[in-house]
């Protein structure tokens, strides 16, 4: 007998609104966020992820300049961000670092 996968629910991932709408204010900047429920940490989903909603929306909108805050203590998540190429900004809001990746 044949068995379906069962699909698994690890995180959540989003833009925190349409480009324009992030921490900074920048015109045509999206701003990504995620979470990796406990469990499934560690395993690459994160920036897997990112770089899959990115690469997104910069094929589908044209999309070059992306935003990406997290607290200083989130070690994780700012591997994932170096991962990815983020710089700091040097900007902080809401007790968060803020970081940016500009694309060609």
């Amino acid at each position: 007998m044949l068995r379906e996968p069962i699909a698994t629910m690890v995180g959540y991932a989003n833009f925190h609104g349409p480009p324009g709408v992030n921490d900074l204010g920048r015109r045509g900047a999206a701003e990504t966020g995620y979470t990796v429920f406990p469990p499934y940490r560690g395993r690459g989903f994160a920036t897997e992820t990112a770089q899959a909603m990115m690469d997104w929306a910069a094929a589908e909108h044209g999309v070059r300049e992306f935003i990406s805050g997290v607290t200083p203590d989130n070690l994780p998540s700012l591997r994932v961000n170096e991962k990815l190429g983020f710089v700091p900004t040097g900007d902080i809001v809401d007790g968060e670092i803020i970081f940016e990746l500009h694309r060609p």
